[in-house]
């Protein structure tokens, strides 16, 4: 008598097979042949083949899987979920296994609570350059939608922009934990590496630099010094010339727009009123919006993710190398930058009510 069967499936298909070769005396081995010409991937294995051969011998007449009997679920109970619930409003840091002893039930149950019960996740905190006041996020909204807007009536406006920065580039910049990732044999212990201290004076360059869509405009080093009103006015003076040598047509025209950040010395009066007497117009930057700047958001990060784990020997060294680096970014990455990251940026700010970010390239 042939076995009872259900609905069909590939599993059971194959069982049926199994059975109907078992009867005709072929060997397991020759099951499994023939199934692996029919259903391949989906094939039974070799012991798969055997078992139920085995389960057929012994008078097995059910090819459908038997219902399985186990424990109860009684933790997920309406106490249990109600004592998770507690515990969280008290710490939600708490991990599951102290959840589970404060309550006396199993980690398994506590973790079903969280997942399936009360459809939690646990996620790790978000860094940010500053807690941001709602006075901050207002002004990231009103500034992305007014630079937008602006962009609206002159189509043409990120293309004029001229945007700058300064950061520090140090002597050695430790690899990320991602890339100082290698392949070792299964019992090798992990390699270790140091963190970098904050350096001296002698162990760091800083780089002030501004590029528009088209390329660097203007770049230079500064040693052993602080940004201050007065040195950020001699910058901006060679900036000009540069402006004069390298986009003729702008400087001619008058059509380029300058964009800085809201650092104090960007911001002082003394560079203000220079640049008011020079009839310079600016875009405006929201404050403590590094996201929304494309030195901070793209040139400076993409230069030293090149230069970690790369130990250079002295200060003329690194700048020997980062202006080398500068000059083998490539055209089109600038345009990118500017052209499109930039306006999407604003965009998704302005979608995430002001605030910040991640993940937008």
């Amino acid at each position: 008598m042939p076995p009872k069967q259900g609905p069909v499936t590939v599993r059971i298909l194959q069982r049926c097979i199994i059975w109907w070769l078992w009867r005709h005396d072929k060997t397991a081995t020759e099951i499994f042949m023939d199934l692996t010409a029919v259903f391949m991937e989906e094939c039974y294995s070799l012991d798969m083949v055997r078992y139920w051969m085995k389960e057929f011998r012994e008078g097995q007449e059910q090819i459908q899987d038997l219902d399985r009997c186990g424990r109860p679920k009684t933790a997920s109970n309406a106490d249990n979920v109600e004592g998770v619930v507690d515990a969280l409003q008290q710490d939600k840091r708490q991990t599951c296994a102290q959840i589970a002893l404060k309550l006396q039930i199993s980690h398994s149950s506590v973790h079903r609570i969280l997942h399936k019960e009360l459809n939690m996740r646990k996620k790790a905190a978000k860094f940010v350059p500053k807690l941001l006041s709602p006075a901050n996020i207002q002004s990231r909204l009103t500034l992305c939608r007014d630079n937008l807007q602006w962009y609206r009536i002159e189509c043409r406006l990120f293309e004029r922009i001229i945007t700058g920065d300064e950061s520090y580039f140090h002597l050695y910049l430790p690899e990320t934990k991602e890339q100082s990732k290698q392949w070792l044999e299964k019992d090798e212990p992990r390699p270790q590496k140091a963190l970098r201290g904050r350096g001296t004076r002698a162990s760091k360059v800083m780089l002030v630099i501004f590029f528009d869509c088209h390329g660097v405009v203007h770049r230079e080093f500064i040693r052993n010094a602080t940004v201050t009103a007065q040195m950020y006015l001699g910058i901006l003076q060679r900036l000009l010339v540069s402006i004069q040598h390298r986009r003729t047509h702008s400087w001619h025209q008058g059509t380029f727009i300058l964009h800085d950040d809201n650092a104090p010395a960007h911001r002082a009066n003394l560079v203000r009123n220079w640049m008011a007497q020079r009839h310079i117009r600016q875009l405006p930057h929201p404050p403590y919006s590094p996201d929304l700047a494309p030195a901070d958001f793209w040139f400076f990060p993409k230069l030293k993710q090149v230069m970690r784990g790369i130990r250079y020997p002295d200060q003329n060294v690194l700048e020997f190398e980062t202006d080398r680096l500068i000059g083998e970014i490539p055209h089109h990455e600038f345009q990118e930058a500017i052209l499109r990251k930039w306006p999407h940026r604003m965009r998704k700010c302005i979608r995430k009510n002001g605030q910040y970010f991640e993940g937008v390239q």
